[in-house]
């Protein structure tokens, strides 16, 4: 899942560090936190949707001026047709990102 994300350039090429890992759980709230946490620690592989929302916890935690470009893009939206194309792209780029599968 960093490999996908690293070979996109959106992820730094750097190997992940365990509080890498653990901070990038902590992006996806108390429960899934857990239970990620849980099956690294019994050896058990991540289900699908877990994965999925650890390489966009990855994501998110990495680039922080993308994240609050599309928060104040979003903000200014409703008063500028210039910011509301920026959104679009910006969104776009966003699913461009979140399609890839994570292994």
């Amino acid at each position: 899942m960093a490999e996908r994300l690293q070979a996109a350039g959106l992820v730094s090429a750097d190997p992940l560090s365990d509080e890498e890992l653990l901070t990038a759980c902590q992006w996806m709230g108390h429960g899934p936190n857990l239970d990620v946490r849980g099956r690294i620690a019994r050896g058990r592989t991540l289900t699908k949707d877990l994965r999925y929302r650890l390489a966009q916890a990855l994501w998110e935690m990495t680039p922080p001026g993308f994240v609050s470009d599309l928060f104040r893009a979003r903000h200014h939206s409703r008063h500028s047709i210039l910011a509301y194309v920026e959104l679009q792209q910006l969104l776009k780029e966003q699913n461009r990102i979140r399609a890839v599968d994570p292994v």
